[in-house]
C-alpha cells in the first residue's frame, strides 16, 4: 500500500492539471468569442 500511494496521488494531480488546463483554454475560448462579439 505504501508503495502504490504516492503513484495514486501523482496520477490524481496530472488529473487536476489536466482538468485546470481545459478550464483555463475554455475561459480562454470564452473570452476571445466575447471580445470577437463586441467587436
Amino acid at each position: 500500500m505504501t508503495d502504490k500511494t504516492p503513484l495514486i496521488f501523482v496520477e490524481l494531480l496530472n488529473m487536476m492539471k489536466e482538468v485546470l488546463n481545459i478550464r483555463h483554454l475554455r475561459l480562454n475560448i470564452f473570452s476571445t468569442n466575447l471580445s470577437t462579439k463586441e467587436r
